[in-house]
């Protein structure tokens, strides 16, 4: 039922309010905004293969009153707030997620400019922001493209139409967004320019890439794209393995993350061998091998942004007496090489989380945050830990522990059936020249500098 609240004065209605929501057991939810999410697809013959992904069995299912499918457009609308995102990702068979943010009438380069100036962008760039982005950064930098539906001999021109846009989201000055386009954008604007109208939309999803090719099986892809995820890589930053043993996890790190700068270490001839036809397989660009032992001091200090690694568990590598040495060692070279701001996510087994822990501790790496997954097949009894550890305590923020938590919370503590398939959508950035730079910056004065050259050059040859 719906329980109306009536007053004679205005000025109550935000106490009433703050009553309703405030403290206390019975306190009442605060009802999430309720948004619009645009699924597009290549094909009308997958509409009803969506749509029943969508509304069937499953605590996440959603309601088929809040699904509409419109198979002229190839499209289906959902009705919902941050609650369904996590659905969203799982969907097969979609290629791209939009938000809906506005649509007006338009025939004059005038009304686009007065139709801009009509949507309710703080919401929905607020949502964006905080579900979608998950950024602490006061402005969210901005790019704007458009396409027609129909050919028309109207006398608008699609430039035209982009250009008066641009023009009005500057002059708005919306506080969430950068007051001219950006040409490292955090989000895409985009205009669907019909007839006499327009509607606008922010991409938020779209369809993920093909698997990585695998020659060397090594790491589960599962874990390698969590613990990337986790550690929420950033455009331009230099991520590197300790102990990559056949370059699984840097190359899944690649697959999924921002643009970035990966170095994978191994001792192990053989390894590193095995490593290298994985790299060609990938057909990576970014990833570079280099065949050291990262317990000495081959890199500067404070030149790495991140750290992810599945260190030897000592089950099939080594032993748990000898993690002793090693894990403490590799904590000494990762509090030296590690930025002011940066931070690690390692892998270890049950048996050797509390060493870990200790060794990053007394190596002065500040512990963060850990969480406990099963290891592998059904069978399987064993369990591990995602331990992650930064510079500093302020680390926690560079971080994105949903998917982890996520995955404590399953009945079965695994990462295989998180893997999404959608993930989120990134505007193309201008971003090369600050990831080379920050290359050199790492790699010239270095000794290892030009290793990481030749053996880039090897697997790509």
């Amino acid at each position: 039922m719906k329980f109306i609240l009536t007053t004679n004065s205005k000025g109550v209605l935000s106490k009433i309010f703050n009553q309703l929501t405030g403290a206390g057991s019975d306190r009442i939810e605060k009802k999430n905004k309720t948004m619009k999410f645009i699924l597009t697809t290549n094909s009308k013959g997958v509409l009803s293969k969506i749509f029943n992904q969508l509304t069937g069995a499953g605590s996440d299912r959603i309601e088929k009153e809040s699904v509409t499918v419109q198979k002229q457009e190839q499209r289906i609308i959902v009705d919902g707030g941050p609650e369904i995102l996590h659905k969203l990702k799982q969907i097969q068979h979609a290629e791209r997620v939009m938000l809906e943010v506005g649509d007006f009438e338009a025939d004059t380069l005038e009304k686009v400019k007065e139709g801009i100036a009509s949507i309710p962008w703080n919401d929905k760039l607020e949502f964006v922001k905080n579900h979608i982005l998950k950024t602490a950064t006061k402005e969210i930098s901005w790019t704007l493209d458009s396409r027609r539906t129909v050919k028309t001999d109207a006398d608008l021109r699609k430039i035209e139409i982009q250009n008066k846009a641009r023009e009005g989201i500057s002059s708005l000055a919306i506080p969430l967004l950068s007051p001219n386009p950006s040409r490292q954008p955090d989000i895409m604007i985009y205009l669907l320019i019909k007839r006499t109208s327009i509607h606008v939309f922010i991409p938020i999803l779209n369809k993920c890439p093909p698997p990585i090719s695998i020659i060397a099986k090594g790491l589960h892809h599962s874990l390698g794209w969590g613990m990337a995820a986790t550690a929420n890589i950033s455009d331009g930053e230099i991520v590197m393995d300790v102990c990559t043993g056949k370059g699984g996890l840097v190359l899944e790190a690649e697959a999924w993350s921002r643009p970035a700068v990966f170095i994978g270490c191994e001792i192990s001839q053989e390894e590193i061998a095995d490593a290298k036809k994985n790299v060609a397989s990938a057909k990576s660009t970014t990833v570079s091998l280099v065949k050291a032992d990262s317990t000495t001091s081959l890199f500067r200090d404070g030149v790495v942004d991140v750290i992810l690694s599945d260190l030897p568990f000592g089950r099939q590598h080594g032993s748990i007496e000898s993690n002793e040495t090693l894990y403490a060692s590799l904590a000494v070279q990762m509090s030296r090489i590690l930025t002011p701001s940066g931070r690690a996510a390692l892998l270890t087994s049950d048996s050797c989380y509390q060493l870990l822990v200790a060794s990053l501790r007394s190596n002065g790496l500040a512990f963060i945050e850990s969480f406990k997954f099963n290891f592998g097949g059904n069978n399987n009894t064993q369990y591990c830990h995602l331990v992650c550890a930064a510079k500093s305590q302020d680390g926690l923020s560079a971080f994105d522990f949903s998917l982890a938590k996520t995955v404590a919370s399953s009945p079965d503590g695994s990462w295989k059936n998180q893997k999404p398939k959608m993930q989120t959508y990134r505007p193309k950035r201008s971003h090369h020249k600050e990831v080379e730079g920050k290359t050199k910056t790492m790699l010239e004065g270095s000794e290892v500098g030009n290793t990481v050259k030749r053996h880039k050059e090897d697997c790509s040859s």
